[in-house]
């Protein structure tokens, strides 16, 4: 079995290593789905990375640790797409503010959106900071990965994961912070992508334990979103009036107080179980 995942691991890194290089020259496809496709892509794999053994962290960490930098870059300018993304849909669920402050609003986080994106990928030139990287992946890294002599105990790792996850949720039960739920989220992201090796293609099946993972990190991340899209939007290049902003806070905190409402019983139920158990349930898949 161990082997089984060491060639499952392998193929799953150059895989995501083939799909950011693609993303980076496709002349068909806007910037905003480039950053957001290539984001998810670097976070399978710094969570599939993590999966080799120490002997290899070495080699493994000339290519993730300036991965995790470039990642940080590409943020900012997924942050400002979906903080547009936020505003339309807190539109549609509210109404939002008045029909004025409304489209001054939007105009200007349009504005934001296309200068951010075009201080990444035009001026910071970042794809091809991105290709470089991708190219060292392909040509130094997974040589390596391919001819070392290696165990990968993905079990051990899963464990550890999941524990990890059990403990900060633990921390951070009894009372709410956006920013220790993010952390959680982080955690839950990467169990996730770490269990997909045991059992690929299960995340959209209902009832599995992996699509319930899966609207776990939704849920966090619709949480998360909103925290920044407030604080983005506090920013005194919006403009807006302390009113402005009060409502808005007083529209977001509606909205996540139903979704938190959903989340908190989830992650309860999702960590209820032991470690061991949550193993078992994705050897049946």
């Amino acid at each position: 079995m161990e082997e089984v995942h060491r060639k499952e691991l392998i193929a799953a890194v150059q895989l995501q290593i083939s799909k950011v290089t693609e993303f980076c020259v496709a002349g068909d496809v806007s910037s905003e789905i480039k950053v957001h496709e290539i984001r998810k892509a670097f976070k399978r794999l710094n969570a599939l990375l993590k999966l080799f053994p120490a002997e290899l962290q070495p080699e493994v960490d000339k290519f993730r640790k300036p991965m995790r930098i470039i990642a940080r870059r590409l943020t900012l300018g997924r942050e400002s797409t979906v903080n547009l993304q936020l505003f339309d849909r807190l539109l549609i669920e509210t109404g939002g503010l008045n029909e004025a402050a409304n489209a001054r609003l939007r105009d200007r986080l349009v504005q934001t959106n296309e200068e951010s994106l075009d201080e990444l990928v035009v001026k910071e030139k970042v794809l091809d900071d991105i290709l470089q990287l991708m190219t060292y992946g392909r040509d130094m890294l997974m040589p390596v990965l391919v001819a070392e002599n290696y165990q990968v105990r993905i079990f051990d790792e899963i464990r550890e994961t999941f524990s990890k996850g059990k403990d900060w949720y633990r921390f951070i039960a009894e009372s709410y912070d956006a920013e220790l739920y993010h952390n959680l989220r982080k955690l839950m992201k990467t169990l996730w992508y770490q269990s997909e090796i045991e059992a690929p293609g299960q995340t959209e099946v209902p009832g599995t334990v992996l699509e319930k993972l899966h609207g776990i990190t939704d849920q966090l991340g619709d949480d998360h979103d909103w925290y920044i899209f407030i604080k983005e939007i506090s920013r005194e290049i919006y403009d807006l009036s302390v009113d402005d902003i009060r409502q808005c806070k007083k529209l977001v905190r509606q909205i996540q107080d139903k979704n938190l409402a959903e989340l908190n019983p989830n992650l309860s139920d999702f960590f209820s179980t032991s470690e061991q158990r949550y193993i078992g349930l994705l050897r049946e898949l």
